[in-house]
């Protein structure tokens, strides 16, 4: 739990979520690698507000890439262009490797067509 970052809104921690089952997913695409997961299992938390979360396997965000660097990269795509978005990660990361033009541009497709619907 303390690993997967979520909080539980009404007491701020994440040690309260406790296992509330599984859930398949058909088919999810990873965004950082382009990698497609067939009948992937999400782990389902429930906290002590009742409110539900859910916890990928992770192995799906390997690496440094993690689905909120990802998508803050997407958005910097997608408002200034892959080069003022290289740049920016640049500037962004703590001295490792900045991420690629190449997945940049894979990031951005994958983005528009499975979340925006404009492949």
């Amino acid at each position: 739990m303390e690993e997967s970052g979520l909080r539980c809104p009404a007491c701020g921690s994440g040690t309260c979520g406790r296992s509330h089952g599984w859930r398949y997913r058909r088919r999810v695409t990873a965004l950082p690698t382009g990698e497609v997961f067939e009948n992937l299992p999400i782990l389902r938390i429930r906290f002590c507000s009742g409110s539900t979360g859910s916890i990928m396997p992770a192995d799906l965000w390997r690496g440094r890439s993690t689905v909120g660097s990802v998508l803050q990269a997407v958005v910097h795509v997608l408002r200034e262009g892959v080069g003022p978005a290289l740049e920016w990660a640049a500037y962004a990361g703590a001295g490792e490797e900045p991420v690629s033009e190449r997945s940049l541009r894979r990031w951005k497709r994958i983005t528009q067509r499975r979340l925006i619907g404009q492949g």
